[in-house]
């Protein structure tokens, strides 16, 4: 009765954030219109398959999330991804440790990766349930934006286990 109870406040937490995170995009000023589900599946048609690779990417599946309800659901420094709350729903033992909202300039080994100029970096401890032998483990975690358009972003991400 109780795992429940548990499971329908999960269901209703996850409500909220879409709504916040639909309220959050709308308000934006936006002309950009997301292509449709069969759009997005079709630029899948564009890609080679790998030689060697008969079953390739047979399974196709588009998010009904648009970019920036996605950028705001896992990037954004008030998006929910990085709130106290996020870790310890996907297994007790995990817990933030220290969370950064994005700064500027990054450190300056994060300036530049591969053909991109970054702008922004935020830095992340956690302790996560990693299987039964780690429990505990320690992760650092960075976040590298180096582009953040109406159309695309670019984000790069390291995590350093312990």
């Amino acid at each position: 009765m109780k795992k429940e109870e548990l499971e329908v406040e999960v269901v209703e937490e996850k409500v909220e954030v879409e709504d916040v995170a639909e309220e959050k995009v709308s308000s934006e000023d936006d002309e950009y219109v997301e292509p449709s589900k069969e759009e997005m599946l079709k630029l899948f048609d564009g890609i080679p398959v790998p030689s060697g690779y008969k079953n390739y990417a047979e399974l196709k599946f588009v998010l009904p999330v648009s970019l920036r309800k996605f950028y705001f659901l896992w990037y954004a420094d008030d998006g929910p991804q990085l709130t106290d709350k996020y870790m310890p729903e996907k297994h007790a033992n995990n817990r933030a440790v220290k969370m950064s909202k994005f700064y500027s300039p990054p450190q300056p080994r994060f300036r530049q990766i591969l053909q991109w100029k970054c702008q922004k970096q935020r830095d992340a401890k956690w302790n996560i349930y990693a299987s039964f032998f780690f429990q505990n483990m320690p992760q650092d975690n960075t976040k590298v934006l180096c582009a953040n358009e109406k159309t695309s972003f670019v984000m790069f991400e390291r995590n350093k286990n312990y």
